[in-house]
């Protein structure tokens, strides 16, 4: 009787913690993909801002040269 107690109650223990390896894991495994979305949503973010940037410096030479040329 104590015997059979026992081994119910590891198996019990074993179930448990697979549940809470599985959990654990699944956890690690979002996070995982919550930084990697985030790494890449920063660097899209980066690279628009860099394209911005160049953008407004190539319009503002295009608009500082044509006011110099319709001044000359």
């Amino acid at each position: 009787m104590i015997a059979q107690s026992l081994n119910i109650a590891a198996a019990l223990s074993q179930e448990y913690l697979k549940n809470r390896l599985a959990e654990i894991i699944q956890d690690i495994v979002l996070r995982l993909f919550q930084v990697a979305m985030l790494s890449v949503s920063s660097r899209f973010d980066e690279g628009i801002c860099a394209a911005s940037m160049r953008l407004r410096r190539t319009f503002r030479a295009r608009a500082i040269s044509s006011t110099t040329l319709a001044e000359v």
